[in-house]
């Protein structure tokens, strides 16, 4: 099975599925649980979308756990009226789904991150992950941080302000409000500064700190080294202030701030749910951040390949998921160079213009 999955512009109940299994992964608030509600009511097709996404990302048990329990006391109009709701229609079609794939096995060519989780101390705590790994903190002042794979931080709480120093990768902070021990996040020439928010902050491309807002606001400074040198006095910008849904990406001759939709801020931040999504991006370009999570290299044997717009849902780090819907969907072939090199061509039965 395939569990990278597909959608075109005019198909777009698996896209809003997938984007549910993901908001039911990190927490429905109270006011997405109607939002949800009238979504799966909307159409029997929604449903049979939310179980095929939770079944391809195993996470059917998510589905589950929304489901109202069903009791033996009771009328049989009870029963029968809670049977009805979409819910129980998802919970039906998922034991449906479930008889077929327990039967079902492939070969995997590549395992998926993991994700494991820690507790900080107050003074000079140091987390990392590797390659392929991911990793959720829970901070001595009950804040959270996720850290995405290959990232690395330092969490120092042992002074008046709640400091952490970004050395390398990702991370997503949740912050628990202080008034009187200001949280700090540093990372190479930026500072920034919670002001009752939850933002992620990355160091992918190590000379462009960005900043995403996906809650509350927060407050940036930006420095960078005097000129000479043997100063090492920074020179600080003037702060500004992002709100929930700006990007803001930092480089040496200025900051770019940019704005995203709820949805493109979900599908930007799918990765704290170990997933990836992709819309409508170069074949290229979706190779490189699989490449952030796995020690697998995929390369393009066929420079025409580059023109393939990839759109898809799949687990971070699973490179057989690509294989497999690439070949399915554009007849792409791939074979094993080296241990851990894979070659791509296009396949005689579907030339790549």
């Amino acid at each position: 099975m395939n569990n990278l999955l597909r959608f075109r512009h005019k198909d777009l109940v698996r896209e809003e599925a997938a984007l549910w299994v993901v908001r039911i992964k990190e927490g429905l608030a109270p006011e997405q649980e109607p939002e949800l509600d009238a979504w799966l009511r909307k159409h029997r097709d929604h449903g049979t979308a939310l179980v095929e996404v939770a079944t391809a990302w195993d996470e059917l048990d998510l589905i589950a756990q929304l489901a109202p329990p069903i009791h033996a006391s009771g009328s049989f109009a009870d029963r029968r009226a809670r049977a009805r709701t979409p819910l129980a229609y998802v919970l039906v079609a998922a034991l449906v789904v479930l008889v077929g794939w327990f039967g079902y096995a492939r070969h995997s060519i590549q395992t998926a991150g993991t994700q494991r989780e820690a507790q900080s101390r107050p003074q000079g705590s140091v987390f990392e992950t590797a390659v392929g790994e991911q990793s959720k903190v829970r901070l001595s002042d009950g804040s959270t941080a996720s850290l995405n794979t290959n990232s690395g931080m330092l969490v120092d709480f042992s002074g008046t302000d709640r400091k952490i120093e970004l050395r390398r990768g990702e991370a997503h902070f949740s912050v628990e409000p202080d008034d009187k021990r200001p949280f700090v996040v540093l990372a190479r020439d930026i500072a920034v500064r919670a002001l009752g928010t939850a933002f992620n902050v990355s160091l992918t491309n190590v000379d462009e700190p960005e900043v995403v807002v996906t809650a509350g606001r927060v407050s940036v400074l930006s420095h960078r080294r005097g000129r000479d040198a043997t100063s090492t006095s920074p020179t600080y910008g003037k702060a500004i202030e992002l709100s929930a849904g700006d990007i803001a990406t930092f480089k040496e001759a200025g900051q770019s701030i940019s704005r995203v939709d709820e949805k493109s801020l979900d599908n930007r931040m799918a990765w704290t749910s170990g997933m990836m999504v992709f819309v409508d991006e170069p074949l290229e370009q979706v190779i490189a951040e699989l490449g952030r999570y796995t020690t697998t290299k995929v390369m393009l044997g066929d420079p025409a390949l580059k023109q393939i717009s990839v759109a898809g849902y799949f687990r971070v780090g699973d490179v057989d998921a690509l294989l497999f819907a690439l070949a399915a969907n554009f007849g792409i072939s791939w074979h094993r160079q080296q241990q851990d090199r894979i070659i791509l061509t296009a396949g005689p039965d579907h030339p790549v213009d």
